[in-house]
């Protein structure tokens, strides 16, 4: 069932994206790529929650590429999820991952 699927995985706010680690080798026909979000954040340009969704959604989108065959979908929790909720790229319902 999860052949060929892309999880885009989003660490909450104590933690990094190593959390990630065991569900990757639980998964191994998906392609799961963990989002640091420290590192996604940590720019001169993010100052404030609208910036953090910029900033999110220009993360996600270098993730996913131009490879639009495979489903895709966003797993997260914690400040992850509260900061997927806020995203711009999430809840246009163009071409963009499904939150999980």
């Amino acid at each position: 069932m999860t052949a060929g699927v892309r999880l885009l995985a989003l660490h909450g706010f104590l933690g990094r994206s190593s959390d990630w680690d065991r569900l990757a080798a639980s998964l191994p026909e998906a392609t799961v790529t963990a989002i640091d979000l420290w590192a996604t954040l940590d720019r001169p340009e993010v100052t404030d929650w609208p910036s953090m969704s910029t900033a999110l959604d220009a993360t996600l989108a270098g993730a996913l590429g131009t490879d639009d065959r495979r489903p895709a979908f966003v797993v997260a929790y914690s400040f992850g999820a509260r900061l997927a909720l806020s995203s711009a790229r999430l809840s246009s319902g163009g071409r963009v991952p499904r939150g999980v």
